[in-house]
């Protein structure tokens, strides 16, 4: 039961993650009002995914976690 949730957690962050990347917005609704920086946001979710596929990557979830975080808290970067 716990690999069937683990690999459906992993599946989500890199589809959401890559999504991000790729088009610039996150797909879900209440993300999109409070990310301010979506590709950040989205590498840091496939840095997670990725942490968490190799049971031994604690740096990574770490490091996933500090993008994640602060693609939140940073201000949107300007329009050039």
């Amino acid at each position: 039961m716990f690999a069937v949730l683990s690999l459906l957690l992993i599946a989500t962050l890199v589809v959401t993650g890559l999504t991000a990347i790729t088009t610039g917005r996150l797909l879900v609704p209440w993300l999109r009002r409070t990310v301010a920086r979506p590709r950040m946001w989205g590498t840091g979710a496939l840095l997670l995914a990725v942490g968490l596929a190799k049971h031994d990557g604690p740096f990574l979830i770490l490091a996933g976690f500090v993008l994640v975080i602060l693609a939140q808290l940073l201000r949107p970067s300007a329009l050039r």
